[in-house]
């Protein structure tokens, strides 16, 4: 088996020609023609290629723009029809609510009568004065009659300059602070609770709508001024006392709540507007018990 013969001089050959760099001769030959003002055009590109693109460019814009001004146009169609609607709405439930303080007040009207009547009724006898005074107690627990008496009062409002409108804000006083500081108040021994004039009983809801506070579905204005009737010299201290001051106060300090706690010589509590009871019942006559050793066919019997 013989090798196959090789020649050096070609071998060396071959190798020059793979370590010779031609780049440089192709740069200069660009920089040359670009001098002279010729353009390089792609390999397989062409003019009418480049002007077709150019109009499909166009078309794309003017499609963008015929959608934006239809979408534009009929925005501007159906928002007249939408305010409308919005305002049917305002002025419905504007109405509601004067409505409902019509009724309120013809309700206290009625209750003023009815408590003149019984009054009247129950003052001839001892035992009518007994059950009037635990009527006047009863009507003082369940918040059927105002109440007039020293207290304290915690008002909350807003951290300032914050956008009352968004929900996200932590600078907002939410339905949860206002329940924060009215379980205080109860925990200190309140005799009466009152939030913006709206008088508490055992079945009030205090809830948040959006950006509203409610109670008894009623949304209230800010500042929130929650009254409490108690003894003005002790009341003041066990409320402030109380875990649910100190997570206000914390409140105020990490957020910039305004919440301001005050003594008050004399409070007016009113009269709740929305006492309606959920467990009581009409009673109906008693059953007849019939005693086995008189009922008939039993043993015993005539």
């Amino acid at each position: 088996m013989t090798r196959a013969s090789t020649d050096p001089a070609a071998s060396m050959a071959l190798l020059r020609d793979l370590m010779r760099d031609d780049a440089g001769a192709e740069y200069a030959d660009a920089a040359q023609r670009r001098g002279q003002g010729l353009a390089e055009t792609p390999e397989g590109a062409s003019e009418p290629t480049r002007r077709g693109g150019a109009v499909l460019f166009a078309l794309s814009v003017a499609l963008v723009a015929g959608i934006l001004v239809l979408g534009l146009v009929q925005r501007t169609v159906d928002e007249p029809a939408a305010i409308a609607v919005r305002q049917s709405l305002v002025d419905r439930a504007g109405a509601a609510e004067d409505r409902v303080s019509l009724l309120e007040a013809a309700n206290a009207e009625s209750r003023a009568e009815l408590g003149a009547l019984e009054d009247a009724a129950l003052a001839d006898t001892v035992d009518g004065e007994a059950t009037s005074a635990r009527i006047s107690a009863l009507s003082v627990a369940s918040g059927y009659t105002s109440v007039v008496g020293g207290g304290i009062v915690v008002q909350l409002e807003d951290a300032a300059g914050i956008d009352r409108s968004d929900p996200s804000s932590p600078g907002r006083v939410l339905d949860s602070d206002v329940q924060t500081a009215v379980n205080g108040l109860w925990q200190s021994g309140a005799e009466a609770i009152a939030i913006n004039g709206r008088r508490l009983t055992a079945t009030t809801a205090i809830r948040g709508a959006g950006s509203a506070i409610l109670v008894d579905f009623k949304p209230l204005v800010p500042p929130y001024r929650v009254e409490a009737l108690g003894s003005p010299s002790t009341f003041l201290g066990r409320y402030t006392a109380t875990r649910s001051a100190r997570a206000l106060s914390a409140l105020a300090g990490d957020y910039g709540l305004r919440i301001v706690t005050s003594a008050a010589s004399e409070l007016t509590i009113p009269a709740a507007t929305a006492i309606v009871p959920t467990l009581a019942r009409v009673p109906g006559p008693a059953p007849i018990r019939v005693s086995p050793s008189t009922a008939p066919g039993t043993a015993g019997s005539p």
